[in-house]
């Protein structure tokens, strides 16, 4: 009973974490329509925080839904994360980080 108890554990925890997908992927689901090109959304944030370098991109499935998350590195050295809605291109969220 107690190995159940942990396995179910286990799985849920399992279910609430994101899920990376790769580059392959995100061509495929972007061809399909199922989301926004990449490039769509790197030329939205280039243009709204223009002295900032893009340090990473992902594509995430949280929550039941998909996201692009993107890392900026601005001239003041600040690090900014972007949260995308990858259907629509909806900015959901940012986080900004000090040095």
């Amino acid at each position: 009973m107690r190995r159940l108890i942990l396995a179910c554990c286990l799985l849920l925890a399992a279910t609430v974490h994101a899920h990376h997908l790769d580059h392959r992927e995100a061509l495929h689901m972007s061809r399909n329509g199922e989301i926004l090109p990449a490039q769509q959304l790197l030329e939205k944030a280039a243009a709204d925080y223009p002295d900032s370098r893009l340090l990473e991109m992902k594509l995430k499935h949280k929550h039941g839904r998909y996201l692009y998350k993107l890392q900026l590195l601005h001239a003041t050295g600040r690090v900014q994360k972007l949260y995308y809605d990858a259907r629509s291109g909806e900015l959901l969220r940012e986080k900004n980080y000090k040095d």
